[in-house]
C-alpha cells in the first residue's frame, strides 16, 4: 500500500493545558487517533548522509570514494553482489523517520471512541466498527454506527441526550469530524436538524 508524507493535518491546537488537538477540525480530535486516521511512521534511508557515510568508509579503506570502490571491484572481474568489502560498506545507512499516510488511508475508529464538538452542542460516540482494509483488488471500505448525543437543555444531570443513530463509512465519519457534514448528514449550526437523510438502522453498518 503506497504511503505519502503525512502534513494535512496539524495537530497543534490546544483545548485547555492539553495540547494536540487538530486545528481547524469540527471535533476535538487528538493526536492520539492518529493509528486511526492511518498516521504512522514511516523509516527510508537519507541518500545523502548514507552516501557521505559509505565515502567516509571507503576512504578509510583506501579508496577516494565508494564509486571509485566499486569500479575497482570491477575491473578486478568481480561483481558488487559477490564483494565481501562491497557488502561491508553498504551495509552503512542513515535512516530517517517521518509520519506517512496511506494513499488512500485505510481508517480505523473503532467502537468506544468518542468525540465533542467544538461548538460543545454534539457528542459523537462509535458502538459499531468495521475497519478499512487492503486487499488483492483494492481496499475494502469499513464503516461506523454512530450514536449523536446533543448537548442537553434539561436542568437534570446528564449533560447529553440521544438525539439519533446514523450508519456511514469510514472516511464519511471523518470528513464529519473534519467539517461537521458529510454527504449524509450536517450538525452545522445553520443545519435545521442533525440529518439531511433518514437514519439507517445498526444492521446497514455491516451492509455497506
Amino acid at each position: 500500500m503506497k504511503r505519502v508524507p503525512a502534513g494535512a493535518i496539524d495537530f497543534a491546537d490546544h483545548r485547555g493545558e492539553i495540547a494536540g488537538f487538530a486545528r481547524d477540525w469540527f471535533f476535538w480530535v487528538h493526536q492520539s487517533f492518529k493509528p486511526a486516521l492511518d498516521i504512522t511512521y514511516s523509516e527510508v534511508i537519507d541518500p545523502d548522509k548514507t552516501k557521505a557515510i559509505r565515502d567516509a568508509e571507503a576512504q578509510r579503506r583506501g579508496y577516494r570514494s565508494l564509486e571509485a570502490m566499486q569500479a575497482s571491484i570491477k575491473e578486478a572481474g568481480e561483481t558488487l553482489g559477490d564483494s565481501v568489502e562491497n557488502a561491508a560498506v553498504m551495509r552503512y545507512a542513515v535512516h530517517k523517520s517521518f509520519e506517512s499516510q496511506g494513499m488512500p488511508p485505510l481508517y480505523r475508529f473503532r467502537a468506544t471512541d468518542g468525540f465533542e464538538s467544538r461548538c460543545g452542542r454534539w457528542y459523537l460516540q462509535i458502538l459499531q466498527a468495521t475497519e478499512d482494509r487492503a486487499g488483492d483488488d483494492g481496499p475494502s471500505t469499513g464503516g461506523v454506527g454512530v450514536q449523536i448525543y446533543a448537548r442537553s437543555t434539561d436542568d437534570g444531570n446528564l449533560p447529553w441526550s440521544a438525539h439519533q443513530w446514523h450508519s456511514m463509512s469510514q472516511a464519511q465519519f471523518v470528513e464529519l469530524l473534519k467539517s461537521g457534514q458529510n454527504d449524509t448528514l450536517s450538525l452545522l449550526p445553520d443545519a435545521p436538524d442533525a440529518a439531511t437523510t433518514p437514519p439507517l438502522i445498526q444492521a446497514d453498518l455491516f451492509a455497506m
